[in-house]
């Protein structure tokens, strides 16, 4: 799995929305805050639509009207408390010049200069995914999409490189599974150094794999 993200700032760039929209994103959040709680504090299983609702303040029609399905509103809210926007954007912002491997290992870098607030959080969001059968099933579904936006990301760069997109894909593959068995190392989750260092590893030997072909 990615080592959830904090969630980038707004960009002033970006065209303002409307009110209407802006009261529907305030909408989807209280309720992707409220399942959030109700799953860290019972368990994905035992967290109801009726409770979240309450806990909302919204009606069961209303979070229903944004999310149809429990399988709906689990895969939200795994998007919603980590995502691949930042690491698409920062190797978006890194030197062209640089291939796949090379690429992936300066955004690990910048892993260290997380706070620890910020990296105790996202070791608390790993081990409940590892922890609940169905946070676990949705985010391996989860992987599926974002090895996909991960190979979109890094596709200029592997073409430079003359790596194939199949290449690319094994690549990236290999490297969120890596990613998935460091998150459930103790080792790996002590700071964001020894998070770095870890994933740092992984990356030379798959380093070390693809240079041997």
């Amino acid at each position: 799995m990615v080592l959830p993200e904090t969630r980038p700032a707004p960009d002033p760039s970006e065209p303002k929305l409307g009110l209407r929209e802006r009261k529907r994103l305030r909408t989807r959040q209280t309720i992707l805050n409220a399942a959030w709680l109700h799953f860290t504090k019972d368990g994905v299983a035992n967290a109801t639509v009726r409770s979240i609702a309450e806990t909302a303040d919204l009606s069961e029609v209303t979070v229903y009207n944004y999310f149809p399905s429990r399988a709906d509103l689990v895969d939200a809210v795994l998007q919603y408390q980590g995502s691949m926007d930042r690491t698409v954007a920062a190797l978006a912002a890194r030197p062209a010049a640089e291939g796949p491997i090379e690429a992936l290992r300066r955004i690990n870098d910048s892993q260290r200069d997380l706070t620890k607030a910020e990296f105790k959080r996202s070791v608390k969001i790993m081990r409940m995914i590892n922890s609940d059968p169905i946070l676990r099933g949705a985010s391996r579904n989860q992987q599926v999409r974002q090895t996909e936006e991960l190979v979109g990301a890094l596709l200029p760069r592997a073409e430079a490189a003359g790596m194939s997109r199949n290449d690319l894909h094994l690549l990236c593959v290999a490297w969120m599974g890596m990613l998935d068995g460091l998150s459930e190392m103790k080792s790996a989750l002590v700071s964001p150094e020894a998070w770095a260092d870890a994933c740092d590893y992984a990356l030379s030997l798959l380093a070390s794999g693809w240079d041997a072909r």
